[in-house]
């Protein structure tokens, strides 16, 4: 075992210098290299103390970056992260800090601008189906509408 816990632990170390990952994920792509459920355990833990692996760190980058650059609602996060195989305590912990309506108005103002120029009925359809289409609550989307008209 000692042999291929060293392959699997290398092969991880390869995988995570790319960038982070999850130990979910990191585990189903150990998985998929055919090494022994024993050998994942043993390298994702050296990966874990070593700090290469940390779901805690992960989610909150992960939260940041996505909520930074693509305006994803709280929902779209959940989902992303869960399907990344994050356990949902780390997720909520990493969600707690975006505001879900700062998010939605960021959404809002990148795409106004195509449209700045139509009615306000018309404008706020196609603002309220981009939101919608990103995960954004009914509720928060009227609370960016409203901020909207208010700008305009």
């Amino acid at each position: 075992m000692g042999n291929e816990y060293d392959k699997a632990l290398s092969s991880a170390l390869r995988y995570l210098t790319g960038r982070d990952h999850t130990e979910a994920e990191t585990s189903r792509y150990l998985s998929k290299k055919g090494f022994s459920p024993a050998s994942i355990e043993s390298a994702l833990g050296t990966c874990k103390k070593q700090s290469y692996i940390d779901d805690r760190r992960f989610s909150s980058r992960w939260v940041e970056s996505r909520s930074k650059n693509s305006s994803k609602s709280n929902t779209a996060l959940r989902m992303e992260l869960t399907t990344k195989g994050v356990p949902s305590d780390l997720i909520e912990e990493a969600i707690q800090t975006i505001d879900e309506t700062d998010a939605a108005i960021v959404a809002a103002e990148k795409a106004a601008w195509r449209w700045k120029f139509l009615p306000w009925d018309e404008f706020s359809k196609k603002i309220s189906a981009s939101l919608s289409r990103k995960g954004f609550s009914f509720e928060t989307i009227l609370r960016v509408l409203e901020k909207l008209k208010e700008r305009r």
